[in-house]
């Protein structure tokens, strides 16, 4: 194994975790929320997904360009013959 093969490796682990957590999370937390507010009365979710983007949304993203880094890496420059790594 050698440094891009670790560390692509590494940087598609972190990436799926962290994509999965906020992604998992965020929904979880919507999927608590959002029925309160309308039983509340508030109604006006808007407000609420906008953060809920910020917060979840934001580190989502961040941990998929890291899995598409992480693919990269391991692919290589040239990538014809590797096609059985994702």
């Amino acid at each position: 194994m050698n440094g891009n093969m670790f560390f692509g490796w590494l940087l598609i682990t972190i990436g799926g975790l962290v994509a999965t957590l906020s992604g998992g999370c965020g929904l979880g937390i919507s999927l608590m929320v959002i029925p309160e507010m309308f039983r509340s009365g508030m109604g006006n979710a808007s407000g609420f997904m906008v953060e809920l983007g910020m917060f979840s949304g934001i580190p989502f993203a961040v941990g998929c360009l890291l899995v598409y880094a992480g693919r990269n890496l391991l692919r290589g420059k040239n990538h014809s013959n590797r096609d059985d790594i994702l």
